[in-house]
């Protein structure tokens, strides 16, 4: 099952992460405490921040990120299909 936003996009990772305005506010919040934390995170191209959001390779950005996934998810009354589609 695919989640549609009220703007008819297919919302997938790329949006999700970076683009979908519904989720400006806290994701420009995320982009800002992750460049706090990594200093090459601002001057990175969008291809470039999605690999890094999506790599999380060290501890400190996979809880940041982990953070915004599951803020956002539960805004959105996400959870419980997340939930059923991980067993």
């Amino acid at each position: 099952m695919s989640i549609v936003c009220n703007r008819g996009y297919i919302e997938d990772e790329w949006r999700f992460l970076m683009y979908c305005p519904g989720h400006d506010n806290i994701r420009n919040e995320l982009h800002s405490l992750l460049s706090t934390h990594d200093v090459v995170f601002k001057s990175l191209n969008d291809d470039d921040k999605i690999r890094y959001l999506l790599t999380l390779e060290n501890e400190t950005t996979s809880k940041i990120v982990g953070k915004y996934i599951e803020n956002n998810t539960w805004a959105r009354g996400d959870m419980e299909f997340i939930f059923e589609c991980s067993h």
